[in-house]
């Protein structure tokens, strides 16, 4: 029944909600635009926001009130403006943000269109700010991944003029995961446990080191949860509650998670490659697993035909509409959908970013190493780094480790300090959820559990730099499904064990929060006075030269294109004397 009173909790459920159909929408509505050749315009964001109400007020309208639609709305564009204040007011300080990200998204934003051209072939004449036909570093990324990250920012890019405000979707995102996760949560259980595991699983430790980057493995791992979130709802609620869902609140609760399911598996497609093997290992598992259980209740026929024409839409939808600019036009121009991960003349990028004591090393062998070793970025790129990884003993903090954190993509032992104490814990009590779930014979839970942990195993094995955190997201969700498993025996001694096990996870987290916000937060005010002495030196002067960091960093000179100034007076060279340095990735001559 709709709720005529004002439920705070519901208000706050359908910001999440209204929120993710936003991005999602956004996403569609440009591409499909691309394919009748309009480009990205101030007038997509608008639109894609009508588009979401009529969606919500068309979903909920039986649930929800006029006056809580109306405060929800109001809230989430709140959070939508407070997330572009503050990606607008940080800086991204990576080097894959700076590079092929910020080239995708200037592209984007100044009006590239994938479907029907590369970005080489978008300069200046076209009515970029740049001209990238010349660039080779970033060329091959940006014309063949997955592109709706990019496509979102550049949107916001478009409205606010300020590359740096593309960086919400790490923060939207995580909001959303959050109050997705604590409004469920907090009915599940109660409020308190609710909003610390919706905590500890939003602020994992490679969402908190990438929020304020272009990088997209934290939305990513954020996106598989939504999806795994999703598919146990389901299947409770399915197959765990009644076999005929008679309620009106469980019939909405299945809706509203196949809205998420939906959504989830839209964003993460066509946010990486892995996306879309993450996602289909997950769903696959749990596919059969509905099919079974439609088997036993002599439903087979109805659903294979049901479940089986909902993935494919799904998936139809999500590759060849959104995704057509990477999937389909790397399938006809290159031979495989994945390219260049895969493919004629593929491209490795894991060997040159692992440690070089790995070479020759198995995956099994890698991941332990990786997993119980100091935190640190050993990786043979730097070419003459031939440092091993340090092994250390659990739940000890080495000298110097913490400011390792401070990384978006720390390789070693990236889920933070403590994590490898956690994950023998984990593991350990791992097996004695399953040995007790199997003898209470509580199968209906022990079986989803069983189908996650082996997509988990299957990942591990399969993916290569599976050593790697931010390749592994779905590995934090061990300790995560332990927690609540303890929070549900509610007995005293399980008590004791939920309250250390959580401080013992929410120290390591925010551990690395202090890491980051120790090493980033100051730099971003010498920046801002950095970019406005430039800005106010190029007012002044007729002619000044400027030198990239190093090659690949086109990315930046969408952010001196933001500046005010005539962009005719900046002339890009290879060496300069007397350089003004540290401004941002960049340094100029000054007299």
């Amino acid at each position: 029944m709709k709720e005529n009173k004002i439920d705070v909790s519901r208000i706050i459920r359908n910001t999440g909600i209204i929120l993710f159909l936003f991005i999602i929408n956004t996403i569609a509505l440009t591409s499909i635009l691309f394919f009748v050749k309009i480009s990205i315009s101030i007038f997509h964001i608008p639109i894609a926001f009508l588009l979401t109400i009529l969606e919500f007020v068309l979903i909920y309208r039986k649930k929800v009130s006029v006056i809580q639609m109306i405060i929800s709305f109001i809230i989430s564009v709140l959070i939508f403006l407070l997330s572009i204040f503050i990606a607008g007011n940080t800086y991204d300080l990576t080097w894959d943000g700076n590079t092929y990200h910020k080239t995708a998204i200037g592209s984007l934003k100044n009006g590239w269109n994938p479907v029907y051209e590369n970005v080489e072939d978008f300069n200046i004449e076209n009515g970029n700010k740049i001209d990238i036909d010349k660039e080779e570093n970033n060329k091959l990324w940006v014309n063949h991944y997955p592109k709706a990250s990019w496509i979102f920012t550049a949107n916001v890019y478009k409205i606010t003029n300020n590359l740096e405000m593309a960086k919400i979707l790490n923060t939207l995102i995580i909001y959303i995961s959050f109050i997705l996760l604590a409004t469920y949560l907090s009915k599940k259980i109660n409020k308190i446990w609710g909003i610390i595991l919706a905590f500890l699983i939003s602020f994992n430790p490679i969402t908190v080191t990438q929020i304020f980057s272009n990088y997209i493995d934290g939305i990513l791992g954020l996106s598989l949860f939504m999806i795994l979130y999703s598919l146990i709802v389901i299947t409770d609620i399915k197959y765990n509650k009644k076999e005929n869902i008679e309620e009106q609140d469980e019939k909405f609760d299945l809706k509203e998670h196949y809205l998420i399911l939906i959504l989830a598996i839209i964003l993460i497609i066509n946010l990486k490659f892995t996306g879309m093997v993450y996602a289909g290992i997950f769903c696959f598992l749990f596919y059969i697993y509905w099919l079974y259980k439609e088997y036993k209740n002599n439903n087979f026929k109805k659903a294979i035909i049901n479940y089986t024409s909902f993935y494919v839409i799904v998936v139809l939808f999500s590759t060849i509409i959104v995704g057509y600019s990477s999937y389909v036009k790397n399938l006809i121009d290159k031979g495989h959908p994945f390219y260049p991960l895969f493919g004629e003349n593929k491209v490795d990028i894991i060997t040159h970013n692992q440690p070089y004591y790995f070479k020759d090393r198995g995956t099994i062998k890698k991941f332990l190493i990786t997993m119980f070793s100091e935190g640190s970025n050993v990786h043979d790129s730097y070419g003459d780094n031939r440092e091993k990884p340090k092994l250390k003993i659990p739940f000890t903090i080495a000298e110097n480790e913490i400011s390792e954190y401070a990384r978006p993509d720390t390789r070693i032992s990236g889920f933070g300090p403590l994590y490898s104490g956690i994950f023998i814990i984990s593991c350990l009590y791992t097996l004695y959820m399953i040995i007790k779930m199997w003898k209470e014979k509580k199968y209906n839970i022990l079986v989803p559990f069983l189908l996650i942990l082996f997509g988990m195993f299957i990942l591990v094995l399969a993916t290569d730099g599976s050593w790697w955190a931010r390749y592994t997201p779905y590995l934090y969700l061990i300790p995560i499904f332990n927690l609540i498993y303890m929070i549900s025996r509610k007995n005293k001694l399980n008590l004791v064990f939920s309250i250390i096990f959580s401080i013992l996870l929410l120290t390591n987290i925010s551990l690395i929060i202090y890491a980051n916000c120790d090493a980033h937060l100051n730099k971003y005010t010498g920046i801002r006075g950095a970019l406005q002495e430039f800005e106010s030196y190029a007012n002044t002067h007729d002619e000044v030269t400027v030198k990239l960091k190093t090659t690949g960093f086109e990315g930046i000179k969408y952010n001196i294109a933001d500046l005010e100034i005539d962009l005719n007076k900046v002339k890009y060279v290879e060496e300069i004397e007397n350089p003004k340095k540290n401004v941002y990735f960049f340094s100029y001559h000054k007299e």
